[in-house]
């Protein structure tokens, strides 16, 4: 009851009320139940929403590591990799960003979640503009593109924009 009060909290917008309710459920379920897996990827979810990347990254490091098998383990590694970036661990964020957009490419089963790992490697190539790693996020650019297979305009806007800064930064 209290993940599902947890949960609709969230979707209805307090996340602090869906906070406490879902730390109440971790607590009650434990590692062994199912939903434990959905609990700690919520908690990661609307911590870093509150960009508080710690804390969320243990919590989808918990997913990864204690519920490999879980449906929302992708979404974990995609969580952990922008959470890595805004911590500023760029070389270890790109990584998991990258290893999850090999896994939706090559599994059918992983492809429902193009749309999230679309919208979460378009924060990590603001995170990472925003910084001056342009290297990154052109990195992070290429591997977007290669989930769309027909990218909107807005995506080559962004992308012409750090493909330009990245060349100011190379002449100076």
């Amino acid at each position: 009851i209290n993940y599902r009060l947890g949960y609709c909290a969230w979707k209805l917008g307090s996340p602090d009320e869906a906070e406490r309710y879902l730390r109440v459920a971790r607590d009650q379920l434990q590692v062994k139940h199912p939903l434990d897996a959905d609990a700690c990827y919520a908690l990661g979810k609307i911590l870093q929403d509150k960009n508080k990347p710690d804390e969320a990254n243990s919590f989808y490091q918990n997913v990864i590591v204690s519920h490999p098998d879980s449906p929302v383990e992708p979404l974990a590694h995609l969580g952990r990799g922008v959470c890595r970036i805004m911590k500023g661990d760029d070389e270890a964020g790109l990584s998991d960003l990258h290893d999850l957009v090999d896994e939706i490419a090559k599994k059918s089963s992983r492809q429902k979640y193009k749309d999230q790992a679309v919208a979460g490697l378009k924060q990590a190539s603001d995170l990472l503009t925003a910084r001056g790693n342009y290297e990154g996020a052109l990195e992070v650019l290429t591997s977007e593109q290669s989930l769309q297979q027909q990218a909107p305009a807005s995506f080559f806007a962004r992308l012409a924009n750090v493909y330009e800064k990245r060349g100011d930064q190379l002449d100076k």
